[in-house]
């Protein structure tokens, strides 16, 4: 079974421990979005966004995903 988990850290110092934290339940780091919005400077909202998996490819699965990024 393969899940995944995209977790939303509020503050970039958080990232690292999210990360860390995530590892030691066994979970894999895959991915990283910022995303932010605001009407100023100082009205910014910086989020976070930290995708996980966890679990094994299945064959037909990861052969999809080689035929499409055609990595050999």
């Amino acid at each position: 079974m393969h899940a995944w988990e995209c977790v939303e850290v509020k503050h970039h110092k958080d990232i690292g421990r999210t990360i860390k934290e995530y590892q030691r339940k066994g979970w894999r780091f895959y991915t990283y979005q910022v995303a932010s919005m605001g009407a100023g400077p100082m009205a910014y909202n910086v989020n976070h966004y930290l995708l996980f998996e966890k679990g094994e490819w299945n064959k037909p699965t990861l052969n999809f995903l080689l035929f499409l990024f055609k990595m050999d």
